[in-house]
């Protein structure tokens, strides 16, 4: 997809000119991706990559609640909350049950997964750790070294029933 403007306009006023998703129901172009500028008599030739092009809504508000303690179950948990929140949705995450033990070696830096723990973290996708698991596994200090928000709504456990009510859907890991 290319797009043609006269010299001397600026980047800002190009990418302004891009649809932006409005109420009125018109097709959403959003997040370009400049691929290449070329320069022809006084003119400039814009190739621009749509990571998103689409009329639908972004995804549905989505909360993954992970119990399983695999790392290499976890590692989905993370790349699927991030991929939600890329794409325009809100995806959170509540860790529970064996997977609250992952919360203190996923904060070291040596850890396969700490880059993806540490974005998921920086976002505020972390909605919940379940105060009754940490403290079960005897890893509640860790998570409160993390600052990660405890969930104890539901007898000390976070509720499914509240995201349910927020209008979440739930996914488990």
């Amino acid at each position: 997809m290319g797009k043609v403007w006269q010299e001397g306009k600026t980047r800002q006023a190009f990418e302004e000119e891009i649809p932006q998703a409005g109420s009125s129901g018109c097709r959403q172009l959003k997040r370009a991706f400049f691929l290449r500028t070329e320069r022809k008599e006084g003119l400039f030739q814009v190739n621009i990559f749509f990571t998103r092009e689409t009329s639908m809504p972004p995804p549905p508000k989505t909360v993954l609640f992970a119990f399983a303690g695999s790392p290499s179950c976890f590692i989905h948990v993370l790349l699927n909350a991030l991929d939600l929140h890329g794409r325009g949705g809100e995806g959170k995450i509540v860790i529970e049950g064996e997977a609250t033990r992952l919360i203190g070696e996923m904060a070291s830096d040596s850890h396969f997964l700490h880059a993806l723990y540490a974005e998921a973290k920086g976002l505020d996708l972390i909605a919940a750790v379940c105060r009754a698991c940490a403290t079960k596994l005897d890893v509640l200090e860790e998570v409160k070294a993390e600052n990660l928000p405890l969930g104890d709504d539901m007898q000390g456990h976070p509720s499914m029933a509240r995201y349910l009510e927020e209008g979440y859907q739930i996914i488990t890991f």
